[in-house]
């Protein structure tokens, strides 16, 4: 049981928080994927982008942009799933993002106020051109077609391991649209993952503004019981790094941002031994455009850039 409990990550920033009580988890959607590319169930690596705001193309430097990110992901040693925290929609028509996520093989994406903002309907006009859900699971639509297809979590299968997807959002104003306390909403769906679902690793997808004093992702992870992964999104304030916290059960929980506007990938990686004990953890940003070769010490210093910019 010690084992079980053991600590594989090192050199992190520590954080308490305080439980919150929720109330039974109602019927839920459900979508399963399995990624067979990774059937032994002991190495998984997640890679996440977040606040694409539409840039399919470069930038002026040659750097970023969607279809870089695909080609980056295509060049890893290792397949894995491929998320988004929201805002991916913004700079070009909305169906030329899809197309291109769908070619570089999404799994699933949170939803942001830019994928809101011309009102529900326009979203869910969308929806038959998406290969990957949507997932929320502190929003609720008025429009009878986001209803149903927008998940409230989506489980991954892949060797022996289960893993379980949920998504938060942050409050906008669009007419119709129901915004509901993020962190009871996840510790509702989380605990339902881990305990009825039997999921092994879980992966929230958050789009809560770092900026806003109700609602932070830092403040998300301390007060979540069953949360593994937490995904965010960077705004004006800039992660140089993977942050470890803390949750209300004092259980480890990641925390992980990257640059906007495609510029950067996120990439982390989990492993398992055949006990299903968590055995490692490491963490990298990459640059979209860049050679692999010093790849994340660019990132690092571009990071670095942006935090200080926008300090």
């Amino acid at each position: 049981m010690e084992s079980k409990r053991r600590s594989f990550l090192k050199n992190a920033s520590i954080l308490a928080g305080t439980a919150l009580v929720s109330s039974p988890l109602s019927a839920l959607a459900e979508v399963n994927k399995t990624i067979k590319s990774l059937a032994n169930g002991h190495h998984l690596t997640v890679y996440h982008t977040g606040n694409l705001k539409g840039h399919l193309e470069s930038n002026a430097e040659q750097l970023g942009g969607l279809r870089e990110i695909h080609k980056l992901i295509e060049r890893q040693e290792h397949s894995g799933l491929i998320l988004d925290v929201g805002n991916f929609m913004g700079k070009v028509p909305a169906y030329e993002v899809i197309s291109q996520m769908n070619r570089a093989g999404y799994h699933a994406a949170a939803i942001g106020a830019n994928e809101l903002s011309a009102g529900q309907e326009e979203l869910a006009a969308l929806l038959p051109d998406l290969s990957f859900p949507l997932v929320s699971c502190n929003y609720k639509f008025s429009n009878p077609a986001l209803s149903a297809e927008v998940k409230t979590y989506v489980i991954i299968h892949f060797g022996r391991l289960k893993i379980g997807i949920t998504g938060l959002a942050e409050k906008v104003q669009v007419e119709g649209l129901r915004f509901q306390d993020p962190y009871l909403s996840l510790n509702k769906v989380s605990a339902f993952l881990k305990t009825e679902k039997k999921c092994d690793f879980v992966i929230c997808l958050s789009n809560l503004n770092a900026e806003d004093k109700s609602y932070s992702n830092i403040y998300l992870a301390g007060r979540s019981a069953y949360v593994d992964f937490i995904i965010g999104k960077n705004g004006t304030k800039v992660m140089s790094g993977a942050m470890i916290s803390r949750n209300s059960k004092k259980e480890e929980v990641v925390l992980s941002q990257v640059g906007y506007d495609g510029i950067i990938l996120g990439k982390t990686s989990f492993k398992w031994n055949d006990l299903k004990e968590k055995s490692g953890f490491s963490h990298q940003y990459l640059v979209a455009g860049l050679p692999l070769k010093n790849n994340e010490k660019q990132a690092g210093r571009m990071l670095h850039k942006m935090a200080t910019a926008n300090a």
